[in-house]
């Protein structure tokens, strides 16, 4: 179901603040995260790895499944995780660094 004042909002948001997404063939917007990935050492956290968190509007995009291509600001990934839709109507998809 569409919310038209929803999905524009999210449309303008995106627009404005967030960044260029390839998938699949189509190119819209979303926003894309880093997180560090720490470890616990005898010296303290040590960053071991980044996380990526890529957040889309339900429905902007198809064909998300487990290492699909996606790129972000010419960035190349794959999905790891196609998560699920929020009530906010956006998709969080968790991304992995293209071989």
């Amino acid at each position: 179901m569409q919310i038209p004042s929803l999905d524009a909002d999210l449309d303008a948001i995106f627009a404005h603040a967030g960044d260029t997404v390839k998938i699949g063939g189509v190119t819209g917007r979303g926003s894309l995260r880093r997180e560090p990935i720490e470890a616990a050492t005898d010296s303290g956290l040590k960053v071991i790895g980044k996380r990526y968190q890529l957040t889309v509007r339900d429905g902007a995009f198809s064909g998300y499944a487990q290492d699909v291509a996606v790129e972000v600001n010419g960035d190349d990934f794959k999905i790891e995780n196609i998560g699920v839709v929020g009530p906010d109507r956006c998709r969080r998809l968790i991304l992995v660094e293209a071989d």
